[in-house]
């Protein structure tokens, strides 16, 4: 849900495990709803869905709304279930726009991935991050 001039991050929006993710939460959100209090206007190219895929119980941010200046964008999400040697991916048309190695995940620990600022262009309507592999 998104409503004009609201301007939520860090442990209203999910749980964090450490401050310091609520932190950049809380610069970014601040530094947006400076620059609308100041009547910045973005002109909104495209929304992507952002979809929980397979082993992954939620992703936050929900959408991200493409802009022509887009920065980096960090996805924060926790797996459904503990797994070891795990490939994490992020993936929009068909194509994978991000992947790491974890050597161990667990749902009580959040995971994040970052989306390169000129990744973000490419974007389909959705994207979705999931668990690609696990390896024994």
């Amino acid at each position: 849900m998104s409503f004009e001039n609201i301007f939520a991050c860090g442990n209203v929006l999910h749980v964090n495990d450490l401050a310091d993710n609520v932190t950049v939460e809380s610069q970014i959100a601040g530094m947006y709803a400076g620059l609308n209090a100041l009547g910045k206007e973005f002109k909104i190219k495209k929304v992507t869905e952002c979809i929980p895929g397979d082993g992954i119980r939620y992703v936050v941010p929900h959408k991200i709304e493409v802009i022509d200046e887009m920065e980096d964008i960090t996805l924060y999400f926790r797996v459904k279930e503990p797994a070891r040697n795990a490939t994490l991916e992020i993936v929009s048309k068909g194509e994978t726009i991000a992947r790491v190695r974890r050597q161990k995940i667990n749902p009580g620990e959040m995971e994040k991935m970052r989306i390169k600022a000129d990744a973000i262009e490419k974007l389909g309507d959705e994207l979705i991050v999931r668990v690609a592999e696990v390896k024994s």
